[in-house]
């Protein structure tokens, strides 16, 4: 799935069934974040993400976190391009999951401007 470029309150993107990996698209001073939580194995069943045209203030956290279990077993994934890492939004990211997700995993995607997060969790830069 690839992710379209948005702000609130436009509607977070599910990960369908089939589809195994989410790729953010270019990101300027964009950042997109990845949730994924009920673990099946290597994979996770629940998959959604967000990619905030503008920055971190631009996602839309009750449509991306509603339902999302605070637990060991949630990882976020947040994107950030080397813009978007010169702004505030990797503390705005990093003060969001330590006060709404502090049991859940968060991670930092950083170094490129487009991410490929697949099911497993894991990420890495993307062409």
């Amino acid at each position: 799935m690839n992710l379209t470029q948005q702000s609130t309150p436009a509607p977070t993107q599910t990960l369908p069934a089939g589809d195994n990996q989410v790729i953010t698209g270019a990101m300027g001073d964009c950042v997109s974040v990845i949730v994924l939580w009920n673990q099946v194995g290597p994979d996770y069943q629940n998959v959604r993400g967000y990619h905030g045209s503008g920055g971190f203030q631009a996602i839309d956290f009750n449509s991306l976190f509603n339902g999302v279990p605070n637990a060991a077993g949630t990882r976020i994934v947040g994107c950030f391009s080397p813009q978007s890492l010169s702004s505030n939004d990797l503390q705005r990211y990093t003060d969001y999951c330590t006060t709404n997700f502090p049991n859940a995993q968060s991670v930092v995607a950083q170094g490129g401007g487009n991410f490929r997060v697949t099911r497993t969790g894991a990420w890495q830069l993307w062409q």
